[in-house]
């Protein structure tokens, strides 16, 4: 059901809410009548960083002002009509130059949107059913409303105390007045008299004296309270939400996807923390120059000192603690390659940051320059360009701040590291283990400098830095390790160097799932973890593994670790067994003699797909056959398949023209399981150029090769035996196919003796305008 749809069945508070979300920069109305339109877009696949996707941009936001006027047309309501015309103006004159920020707005709204359709849950047609909201809305939202209660009482409370107290200073006056005129009156009875009435003045003065200073206190532990109670509030937000939030993007970095609150949830926390702890601040020095005006009690006098302090803690802390890294930098980073990267300050709106705004620096740090940062939060020694350990290029930035979203953040488009310092390797340690970070830095000050010249800085996740795509997978490996075992207030970057194989394999299933679609599955598990912890025997999924295990020891007999094979098999099934791997046709992570175990059942020509063990990033195919006396069952596995053959023709065309596999294991008939991925051919007709195109097509040595018929005039040649008990014919596909035999089968788990190349070379003459084409098929051992 389309998002505004749902939106009109919600209850009448909640369709408010969604209403407040919409202003002048995306009115209400565009949204309303436009809905189906705007929600099949793809707003969120443009990245604000990318310049290359500024054209995409531009071209959504002409398509948007040509709906807006299309549809004005067909509308009678003049009022309505204007606006929608104004609209599309001020869209026209406003994002012409700027695209990126008009889809920044659109997505903040439906995002918002989105928020409140998700706190709602199961709305019926009645009206009187409740939104059921999680227990943090339960715990933090009601607080916030409690607490800002309690300060616009607070208000009233002060602004009656402050009237009393003006009334009292007054009455004060009039009493000196008084006593005055008693002392310098000579008549006796009247000066009595004066003096009498004095005294009942003086009595009532005390006393209200006295309530000024009951009310004062009072009004200190209100403040007090409301300070504690923000307090509470601002460590459960930071240390449990922000912090939750950042685990989540650096899990994220491993293909975990975050199901907590979102930036803008806590944003809208925090502005509300930083406006009543700022409220609470005012009410304080308001009372402390009531105190000035009016003698007050030392009690009275220390607290008030000590809540303006607290205040002030308060606030530094919800400062430093929002500034943000809302776009991580790459992780695994490539010198002299550009990347992005966004910082934000969350309460920046509300405390007026930006209008004197910040600019941000940014610098790459070593692990011991974090570790030392890190250790000492208050140290405000930042690194420069000469002490950091590499060279950034665009590394300043200004922080601007967006009114249709209430975000002021800073964009780095183009950076580039330069260069990069490191440091001496011992042992085994290698570049790809060594561990930076980003440091983003900023100053500023709040409010007229009032809570004096601010500090921020935050780190980046670790980066890894590279020089040559061939470091890539070990680095991988370096930032999959940190990402997943991080121990939250580590000492930077330390990670524990053994873990229980349970938690990596859920690494190892959460890429598949992020990168493919279907994770793995308990037996795939169990197979890894024999292969990572180098046993022959199912081990204990609790069993440690160490990071030397996962990446740095080669596995047994090859030359290649766990991690390196693991990666690539990842990889090929991205690019190019996607599909066919969450269809779950390849079983993949099995051993070969388990692979024979199961085809022992199955009838001939039953085949499964396994990764290869030898090959990295190779796919092979195990089949059941007869021997070549036919006494016997014999299982042959295929010379794996690569990237590059999947390059040049794909997995299920490749089993279509192997015409002796017939079942996929264990029973499901080949063209039911892969005939959707076929490749439809082409027909005969020349090309542009006056070519016929030519189609590969593969075979087996030994085996029946595809049954197509020749082209017309084609000779028929038969490809030199492979061995002497193999024999096969190689057919030219009906377009001048040519015929691929670099698959070597293995027979019982070993190759097929191969000593003996081949090669067919046939002439081909299909007309005048066809050149004369040779072809060679050379084994590939």
């Amino acid at each position: 059901m389309a998002m505004w749809t749902q939106v009109q069945k919600l209850p009448e508070e909640l369709q408010k809410r969604v209403h407040l979300i919409y202003n002048d920069h995306f009115p209400y109305e565009v949204r309303s009548l436009l809905s189906e339109w705007i929600e099949s877009q793809p707003w969120t696949k443009i990245e604000y960083d990318n310049p290359e996707h500024e054209k995409f941009a531009a071209n959504l936001v002409s398509a948007l002002i040509h709906e807006l006027n299309r549809i004005s047309v067909t509308i009678e309501n003049n009022s309505l009509k204007f606006k929608l015309e104004q609209v599309a103006h001020n869209f026209r004159m406003n994002y012409a130059h700027d695209p990126i920020n008009l889809v920044r707005i659109v997505n903040h709204c439906l995002n918002n949107e989105s928020k409140i359709l998700q706190s709602a849950q199961n709305y019926l047609s009645s009206m009187d059913t409740k939104p059921i909201i999680n227990e943090t809305y339960q715990d933090i939202y009601p607080e916030i409303s409690k607490i800002r209660n309690l300060i616009q009482e607070s208000e009233q409370f002060l602004r009656r105390l402050n009237q009393d107290q003006e009334q009292l200073i007054l009455r004060y006056q009039d009493r000196n007045k008084c006593s005055a005129i008693a002392q310098a009156n000579n008549n006796s009875v009247e000066r009595a008299k004066l003096l009498k009435n004095l005294e009942q003045i003086d009595l009532t003065l005390r006393s209200e004296s006295e309530n000024v200073m009951k009310d004062r206190a009072v009004l200190v532990e209100r403040c007090r309270e409301a300070l504690n109670r923000l307090s509470i509030v601002q460590s459960r937000v930071l240390d449990t939400e922000l912090e939750r939030w950042r685990r989540g993007q650096q899990l994220a970095g491993n293909g975990v996807s975050y199901d907590g609150y979102s930036l803008d949830d806590i944003q809208d926390w925090c502005e509300g923390l930083a406006e009543l702890t700022w409220q609470t601040r005012v009410h304080i020095k308001r009372l402390q120059i009531m105190c000035q005006n009016y003698s007050a009690t030392q009690y009275v006098t220390d607290s008030l000192f000590g809540l303006v302090d607290l205040s002030t803690t308060l606030l530094h802390r919800l400062v430093k603690s929002t500034f943000v890294i809302e776009k991580q930098p790459p992780q695994v980073m490539k010198t002299n390659t550009r990347f992005t990267a966004t910082v934000r300050l969350l309460v920046g709106g509300k405390l007026n940051v930006h209008m004197t705004p910040p600019s941000v620096s940014v610098f790459i740090i070593s692990e011991h320059q974090a570790s030392i940062l890190g250790a000492e939060p208050n140290n405000l020694i930042i690194p420069h360009n000469e002490s950091a350990a590499g060279e950034i290029l665009n590394n300043t930035g200004i922080m601007e701040y967006h009114s249709a979203t209430k975000q002021l953040s800073a964009h780095f488009r183009n950076m580039q590291l330069k260069k990069i310092k490191r440091t001496e390797k011992k042992g085994t340690e290698s570049v790809m283990d060594e561990k930076f970070a980003l440091l983003f830095f900023s100053r500023f000050n709040i409010c007229g400098g009032e809570l004096g010249d601010i500090q921020v800085r935050t780190f980046s996740l670790p980066v890894v830095v590279i020089v040559h795509g061939n470091q890539e997978p070990h680095a991988h490996a370096t930032i999959t390790w940190d990402n997943a075992f991080a121990e939250p207030g580590r000492t930077s970057f330390a990670v524990p160097d053994k873990v229980p194989f349970i938690r990596v394999g859920e690494v190892l299933s959460q890429k598949f799932i992020a990168s493919v679609g279907y994770g793995l599955s308990d037996d795939n598990l169990r197979f890894l973890a024999a292969k990572a912890l180098r046993t022959s025997n199912v081990p204990d999924l609790g069993t440690l593994i160490s990071w030397s295990q996962f990446s740095k020891e080669p596995l047994p007999e090859r030359n290649f670790t766990f991690w390196e094979w693991f990666y690539a098999i990842l990889k090929v099934t991205k690019e190019h067994l996607r599909n066919l791997w969450n269809d779950k046709t390849i079983i993949g992570f099995i051993w070969r003699k388990q692979a024979e175990e199961m085809l022992a059942s199955c009838q001939l020509g039953t085949f499964l797909l396994r990764f290869s063990d030898s090959e990295l990033g190779g796919l092979t195919v195990a089949w059941k056959s007869k021997s070549a006396d036919g006494t016997s069952d014999e299982y042959f596995m295929l010379q794996p398949f690569v990237s590059r053959d999947f390059q040049i023709r794909g997995l299920a065309d490749r089993l279509n023209d192997l015409k002796h596999l017939t079942f996929l294991y264990p029973d499901i008939p080949k063209d039911a399981a892969f005939s959707k991925y076929y490749t439809p051919l082409g027909d005969n007709s020349k090309t542009a150029t006056g070519y016929v195109k030519p189609y590969l097509v593969i075979c087996v040595p030994g085996l029946s090769g595809p049954s197509y018929d020749s082209y017309p005039n084609t000779p028929q040649s038969t490809l030199h035996p492979h061995s002497p008990s193999d024999t096969s014919s190689m057919h030219y596909e009906t377009s001048n196919s040519q015929m691929e035999s670099n698959c070597t089968p293995v027979k019982n788990g070993n190759h097929v003796d191969a000593a003996e190349s081949y090669s067919m070379m046939d002439l081909i003459q299909v007309n005048d305008n066809i050149p004369i084409d040779f072809f060679d098929f050379q084994h590939k051992q």
